[in-house]
């Protein structure tokens, strides 16, 4: 799980678990111990009310989804492999089929410094990393008019860290900023992505001496694919018979802008993926993470009523 910062802000101690009005308390309760448990209760369930189940049921605890999804690439490169896998990720009472791609990127700039006072024989590199900065922004534009997911938002770029210079009265020698790219899958790609990224940041230095002398230099430093499945396969058409026919009401159906281990079991594994748990995302790393009982019961008699189904059907 997540650490548990700001502990003095909880109202009870993060990793000591109390249940009230319904809910749940605890770092890791919704993120997602919630889904892990459910699902291993859901083949209890069906033990206990005397069902044989319908084919294997494998439960995988993974470490490291936090961090890239170490866990679970360890246990596809084992050669782990489903007719069906489901991702108990939490999903708002939503069926999920799709979610982002991320690229991290790192881009350092290269300046002259100097005292401020003779600004004309320095250059500063904070102002060469706005100049790039202005450019990914319009690439970024660009992409919310031209790109449409069906169930995922626009692709996006966030600066998320800038750094440079030493002081007011000193021309900044250094400046490095570092941005998250979201894209969609299917429409676009990692190579994609990069190449985009790539092509703006050496358009815009050559448009300038300075840069184009000191050219910045790009990393990347994390990467994860996007996720989807076809609604059409059966295992989408199962899982919903399931919901409907344990809660009586229909799913819906989105995306998410949240990654995840979904990809590794898509991508990698080739494995017909779905994603659905208890709680809701926005309860996901906060203070005070909470999980709705009822959420986490009626988990159970979804991936209960999903095990018999998909099983019979297998």
């Amino acid at each position: 799980v997540m650490p548990a910062e700001m502990e003095d802000g909880w109202t009870n101690p993060p990793f000591e678990p109390v249940i009230r009005d319904g809910k749940m308390y605890g770092r890791g309760c919704t993120d997602m111990k919630g889904g892990l448990m459910a699902s291993v209760m859901a083949v209890k369930l069906l033990q206990d009310a005397g069902y044989e189940l319908p084919g294997d049921v494998t439960i995988t605890s993974v470490c490291d989804e936090e961090g890239g999804g170490n866990g679970s690439i360890q246990a596809v490169m084992r050669g782990l492999k489903a007719d069906g896998v489901v991702n108990c990720e939490p999903t708002d009472d939503t069926l999920i089929l799709a979610h982002m791609g991320w690229v991290f990127c790192k881009v350092d700039f290269e300046g002259k410094a100097c005292h401020s006072g003779a600004k004309a024989e320095g250059v500063s590199a904070i102002e060469k990393a706005i100049k790039v900065i202005q450019g990914l922004n319009e690439m970024e534009h660009r992409w919310l008019l031209t790109i449409r997911h069906r169930l995922l938002p626009p692709p996006s770029l966030n600066i998320g860290v800038i750094e440079g210079g030493t002081a007011g009265s000193t021309v900044p020698g250094e400046c490095s900023f570092s941005t998250c790219v979201h894209y969609v899958p299917t429409l676009m790609n990692q190579d994609m992505v990069v190449k985009e990224f790539t092509e703006v940041v050496e358009r815009i230095s050559r448009s300038d001496a300075w840069m184009e002398a000191h050219p910045p230099k790009i990393s990347i430093y994390q990467t994860g694919h996007g996720f989807e499945m076809e609604e059409d396969h059966p295992l989408v058409d199962t899982f919903k018979e399931a919901y409907s026919e344990a809660l009586s009401v229909s799913v819906k159906v989105e995306g998410s802008h949240f990654g995840g281990d979904s990809r590794l079991w898509r991508n990698i594994a080739g494995c017909p993926t779905i994603q659905y748990g208890p709680g809701e995302g926005a309860q996901c790393h906060t203070v005070d993470e909470w999980l709705k009982i009822d959420s986490y019961l009626e988990a159970i008699l979804v991936y209960a009523k999903l095990i018999l189904s998909w099983g019979e059907k297998k």
